[in-house]
């Protein structure tokens, strides 16, 4: 297959197909790299068929399969039809192998991870987490017993709005308290995840944050992308530098293993921190007072 048609395949069912079955072409290295590729940056690509590999590129395309898998995050399903006497892995092929299926295993179960289950969290994350088409099952963290039990009551969250009529239901919602263990947890199992705390309770979590990404990597060497819903410039630089002083003290400066582990995590700021505070009046007054006087120098000039 020329690497042309297989480009227009994935193109025309980029945005609607869930299921690509490659199983009966014949693909070179190059067309290889373009699926393996796309399965990265695919948001709906979930199963996929592939031709059988060839015994002299066996090696090579498992290893590319094995680091395209490491972000994907929608991907559950990868079928190969393997060389015969090929059946039988080398150590490193037996890890790959585990490790692509490890990261498959966890996409299927498709969990919405929320690090810090307050206002922010819950109201605003976990609402638009659960109108994902993918159908997450959202895991949020919170110290309040008294909130855990009554979501995972019926494991949902409801919402009032300005009447007792108007009321916003997020299903498929699940609690689970702050402690070290079920934190680490979430960040091991969760396809996404999304840190929803301030820049002072983010100090106090930012070893925990760590401690979850490196047993995530031990576990199947998985990157993870992290929304950082904070009211803060440049919120993601200030969580990177935090998490990654840690990383290095839980690893002894080992500043290699904590550079290869980092390489796989994205630590994505939203529309959060581009908050604003309301500006005081006299401030605003002195501020339009200033332009003005600006302005009028500008037209005598003129």
């Amino acid at each position: 297959m020329k690497l042309q048609s297989l480009e227009s395949i994935f193109k025309k069912n980029y945005s609607k197909s869930r299921f690509i079955d490659l199983s009966n072409e014949i693909l070179q290295i190059k067309e290889y790299e373009y699926i393996f590729d796309y399965i990265k940056h695919s948001p709906y690509l979930e199963e996929l068929i592939l031709p059988e590999i060839s015994e002299d590129s066996f090696e090579k395309l498992v290893e590319l399969l094995n680091n395209s898998t490491k972000k994907s995050i929608m991907l559950k399903i990868v079928t190969i039809d393997l060389p015969y006497n090929k059946r039988r892995f080398s150590k490193q092929i037996s890890n790959s192998f585990m490790h692509i299926n490890s990261r498959l295993s966890r996409n299927r179960q498709k969990i919405f991870g929320i690090h810090g289950g307050g206002n922010i969290g819950l109201c605003l994350m976990a609402y638009i987490a659960s109108r994902s088409p993918i159908g997450f099952k959202i895991i949020a963290t919170s110290s309040c017993s008294l909130t855990r039990n009554i979501i995972n009551t019926s494991n949902k969250l409801y919402f009032h709005h300005k009447s007792e009529e108007d009321i916003t239901v997020v299903n498929n919602i699940f609690m689970i308290g702050r402690e070290k263990e079920s934190v680490i947890q979430l960040y091991q199992e969760s396809a996404i995840i999304a840190i929803c705390v301030t820049s002072e309770v983010m100090q106090n979590i930012a070893k925990e944050v760590a401690l979850g990404i490196l047993k995530r990597y031990e576990k199947d060497e998985s990157g993870l992308k992290i929304l950082i819903l904070m009211n803060k410039p440049n919120c993601h630089e200030f969580v990177y530098d935090l998490v990654i002083k840690e990383m290095l003290g839980i690893t002894n400066n080992n500043k290699e293993l904590t550079q290869i582990i980092f390489e796989q995590i994205e630590f994505i700021p939203t529309v959060i921190d581009r908050f604003v505070m309301k500006l005081p009046e006299d401030k605003i007054k002195n501020q339009i007072k200033t332009k003005l006087i600006k302005l009028n120098q500008e037209n005598l000039k003129g």
